[in-house]
């Protein structure tokens, strides 16, 4: 096949676009590209179009090979591939701790067995902030490369030797269905759509299609502006990276834009039109070379440089120009001492360098595997730091007598921890944020003579209207055990029957407001996220609850315990004067908690009773002198992660929850006029 430069052109534009994205770049607080993803669906049409190319011209001459044709596969794919993964495995064990270095070797293992896209289909999703700290997130779009070529050659062997005349049929039918998953997937199941084949083929298909009918001969036909049409199919590819974001059902119908601006740039680029031309110029082909290399090394450079930079904040635009330049150095040295020669074979024949490639991929993969299996069995400094700071900073359950945690437990089977005679009955309502300060509660019952019941299931606050989009995640069986169990929690808290006041400690992450922007969740009769909290008081009121209402905890800018781990990984030789610094600069400005809270404290302001205790976290954890929320006081750490309070922070919180509680009895034993109580 004639070599294409435009075509190099066109993946500079892809991996550019990617890097941008991925490196967060912004003006005036505006993404610059929100939509670069969709780099990685240009290089699926050219994968699909140059891929079928060369299969189908091989299969007409006679002399296709698909032994020959793995080969050059792994000789074109993974001596890059292994390179950076044996770089990043490195970097792993220095820098990634506890449960993100096990995580990171079972990515490996994904990786060289190129199932990256189940791995993180089972384990992620792709634009929460948490993948950023995921060095081998990118390797996903590999895994669906690999395993469309796997099944291409065979499918066109096949149909060429037996039913030559159906080629085409069958690259329209599976595109088309493909087609169709991806739109359904969008909506039913957009974790696995946007990271598995089924839903990803018709892109490449898009690329085989042209290969197929669209063979680069001279036009029979002439064609209205012919010679604007590859710009045409350039603007959309850019129109398309300034629409889309985050938010946008992709892959899906709406994904035809880019593809069909990509295919429409591959068939009518000559070296005539102005933009391929400018395609062709030395700068944007030498950036397509490298790409393959660049689109390796720049996910692993900057997942690594947030997670060391993760107790000082984001990475600053001046600290994400000199990461740009190590990637683009480290991929000019992997692109002429790696790619080029494996893909040659000038330094060795391409039987022994596939057999040493595989060697190493088989010692990564059982490595990968033995890590994540038996644990950190690499102990980098802040490893041994981070068990010692985990022993200040678990995050607390609720244990019964019997030892089975009280989280996630069937309605009919909750832990009710009965007072004889209580003043009080405590119901603790909501997700795994009322999990951590259940214990808490429960010891201060025990010493008040209450009644405490414990009703906290994960995922899922007690919020009637709100309707998880079962398998729009990871944990889509929370996501439905939620819906099915709503119901099941109304009845209980409407039967149940207390001589004793009764009072429910509602409580909930700070995260759903995000999940509704994603489409994650949905709320019945048309209603927003803020009407739906307020209806879900409202009912708590009107069964003759006290609502102790907690707001939001401060959120930390990252895993509190690993920060810290990081921070003190040279505990034994610190001055006071260092630890001292070290531990506040874990810190976050107050008004910046305050800023990522504000619309659910809107919220919960909004609603007034006369049954009703604020509980106000801030009050605990934040200084509005200092302008300052702690992570920590010098000696304990108040978080198990970014949000979920630890034991020592649990303990804080549920202290000031009773302490109310104590207090709004007192109240309505002398027959105060009101029974609205603010705890500062």
């Amino acid at each position: 096949m004639k070599y294409r430069p435009e075509i190099d052109g066109l993946r500079a534009i892809a991996v550019s676009s990617v890097l941008i994205y991925h490196a967060n770049f912004t003006i005036l607080g505006v993404d610059l590209l929100p939509g670069g993803y969709l780099g990685v669906d240009i290089f699926f049409v050219i994968s699909g179009y140059l891929i079928t190319n060369i299969i189908l011209n091989q299969l007409k001459s006679g002399n296709f090979s698909i032994i020959h044709f793995y080969e050059r596969r792994i000789r074109r794919i993974f001596p890059a591939l292994l390179v950076v993964l044996i770089f990043s495995s490195f970097a792993a064990s220095r820098i990634l701790i506890g449960d993100s270095l096990k995580d990171y070797f079972g990515s490996l293992t994904a990786a060289v067995l190129s199932l990256s896209n189940f791995w993180f289909w089972l384990s992620d999703n792709y634009f929460t902030d948490e993948s950023s700290t995921k060095p081998l997130l990118h390797t996903w779009s590999l895994g669906v490369e690999e395993q469309f070529y796997v099944i291409l050659p065979i499918l066109l062997i096949f149909l060429y030797r037996y039913a030559p005349n159906k080629i085409g049929h069958a690259i329209i039918g599976l595109a088309s269905a493909s087609l169709v998953v991806s739109q359904l997937g969008s909506t039913l199941f957009p974790s696995a759509n946007f990271f598995l084949l089924p839903s990803r083929a018709w892109e490449l298909m898009a690329g085989a299609a042209l290969a197929h009918f669209l063979p680069r001969k001279p036009h029979r036909y002439i064609i209205p502006f012919r010679s604007a049409l590859p710009a045409i199919g350039i603007g959309i590819v850019l129109t398309s990276m300034i629409l889309f974001n985050s938010e946008t059902s992709h892959p899906s119908f709406l994904t035809l834009l880019p593809v069909i601006g990509t295919m429409l740039f591959i068939h009518y680029s000559n070296s005539q039109d102005t933009i391929s031309r400018i395609l062709s110029a030395p700068i944007p082909r030498f950036v397509g070379l490298i790409s393959f290399s660049l689109y390796l090394w720049h996910f692993p450079i900057f997942a690594f440089a947030t997670v060391y930079m993760e107790p000082y904040g984001a990475i600053t635009t001046a600290q994400k120009i000199p990461l740009l330049m190590t990637t683009f150095a480290l991929s000019v040295g992997s692109y002429y001492l790696v790619e080029k020669p494996a893909r040659s074979g000038t330094l060795v024949s391409g039987k022994i360098a596939v057999s040493v490639t595989c060697s190493i991929a088989i010692l990564l993969a059982v490595l990968g595997l033995a890590v994540h299996q038996l644990g950190n069995i690499l102990t980098p400094p802040a490893n041994l730091m981070l068990a010692r700071v985990k022993m200040g900073s678990m995050r607390a359950s609720l244990i019964e007598a019997d030892g089975t945690s009280c989280h996630s437990r069937d309605i009919s089977d909750l832990c009710t921890f009965v007072a004889k005679n209580p003043t009080a009955t405590v119901v603790g309502l909501g997700d795994s944020f009322i999990d951590v300060i259940g214990s808490a509660i429960k010891s201060e019952a025990e010493a008040n003579n209450w009644t405490y019941i414990h009703d906290s299931q994960s995922a899922c606050p007690w919020i009637p209207d709100m309707v998880w989009r079962v398998e729009s995640l990871k944990d889509d069986a929370i996501a439905k055990r939620c819906n099915d169990i709503t119901g099941l929690r109304y009845r209980f808290l409407k039967n149940l029957r207390s001589d004793a006041p009764k009072y429910v400690v509602f409580h909930m992450s700070n995260s759903y407001g995000e999940r509704v922007g994603h489409g994650q969740i949905q709320f019945k009769g048309g209603r927003t996220f803020s009407q739906a909290i307020r209806r879900a008081l409202t009912e708590l009121d009107r069964l003759g609850f006290t609502i102790v209402l907690v707001y939001p905890v401060p959120p930390a800018t990252g895993h509190v315990p690993r920060m810290v781990a990081h921070a003190l990984q040279n505990y034994e030789t610190m001055t006071e004067g260092e630890l001292s610094a070290a531990y506040a600069s874990l810190n976050v400005p107050l008004s910046e908690s305050l800023e990522r809270t504000r619309a659910i404290r809107r919220t919960f302001d909004s609603f007034t009773s006369t049954n009703l205790i604020r509980i106000d976290p801030f009050d605990i954890f934040c200084s509005a002198e200092q302008n300052v929320c702690h992570t920590n006081d010098g000696v304990s750490v108040f978080y198990a992660d970014k949000e979920h309070v630890s034991d020592a922070g649990g303990e804080l919180l549920g202290k000031k929850i009773t302490e109310a509680i104590r207090e709004h009895l007192q109240h309505r034993s002398i027959n105060t006029d009101s029974s609205v109580v603010k705890v500062n």
